[in-house]
């Protein structure tokens, strides 16, 4: 209904005065279509640096997830090797308890073996004086 309204303005309007407002809406829309050129322009230089900011932000963040994925694996292979030596070290420790329970075992059956001994002869002694 405001098409029809405006177009019934513009048909009772002088002809000379319709060319007019023709003319000074064209001249309004170059400008407008300038500006927007302009803006385009103005601001395409700084939105192809965003683009290339952005790039630039998602290959650092592969680089930073690579990075973390290695430390992880080198993480875990650091723990697998410090598992490893721990059990190497469990194991000869044992070995070494072995021994030196068996080597105290042997002392402590000398040692009872000379006690008797030294008992032994005591009792001689005594039963010869």
């Amino acid at each position: 209904s405001k098409r029809v309204h405006v177009e019934g303005v513009l048909d009772a309007l002088p002809e000379q005065l319709t060319l007019q407002l023709a003319e000074k809406l064209d001249e309004a829309h170059e400008i407008i279509t300038s500006c927007s050129n302009g803006l385009k322009s103005a601001f395409s230089p700084a939105n192809q640096t965003l683009n290339e900011h952005a790039a630039a932000l998602a290959a650092l963040r592969r680089e930073r997830a690579k990075v973390i994925a290695a430390s992880r694996t080198a993480i875990e292979e650091h723990k697998r090797a410090a598992a490893q030596k721990m059990a190497a070290l469990r194991s000869e420790y044992a070995k070494k308890l072995k021994v030196h329970k068996s080597d105290s075992l042997k002392r402590a059956a000398m040692s009872s073996k000379l006690q008797m001994e030294r008992l032994c002869a005591q009792a001689l002694m005594a039963s010869a004086a």
